[in-house]
C-alpha cells in the first residue's frame, strides 16, 4: 500500500470491495513477477545495488522530499503573509 489514507466507507459492503480490489500482494521484491516492465526494471536496479548504496540512495531521497516539504512550507508562508498584507491594504481603503 502506498500509505494512503482510506477514504471510503466504513460499511461491511465498501470494507470488502476496498479489500478485493486494494489489498493483497503487490509489485515489490517479494513478487517480482506482479511488475509491469518498467516497475520491474527499476526494482531489479535497486535489488542490484549494494547495500550500503542503496541505503545511501535511500536517505539522498528522503533528504530530497524533506526539503522540497520545507521550500513548500516557506512558499506557503510567504503566499499568506502576501495575502494577509493584501487583505489589510484593502481593508485600510474602506
Amino acid at each position: 500500500n502506498n500509505l494512503e489514507d482510506y477514504e471510503g466507507g466504513r460499511d461491511l459492503d465498501a470494507l470488502t470491495k476496498f479489500a478485493k480490489e486494494s489489498l493483497g500482494p503487490r509489485c515489490g521484491p517479494a513478487n517480482p513477477e506482479l511488475c509491469d516492465a518498467a516497475a520491474k526494471k527499476q526494482l531489479d536496479g535497486y535489488m542490484a545495488m549494494p547495500a550500503a548504496e542503496l541505503k545511501k540512495f535511500v536517505e539522498d531521497k528522503e533528504a530530497e522530499m524533506a526539503k522540497a516539504e520545507k521550500d513548500l512550507e516557506e512558499l506557503l508562508k510567504d503566499l499568506q503573509a502576501q495575502y494577509e498584507a493584501g487583505q489589510k491594504k484593502r481593508d485600510d481603503a474602506k
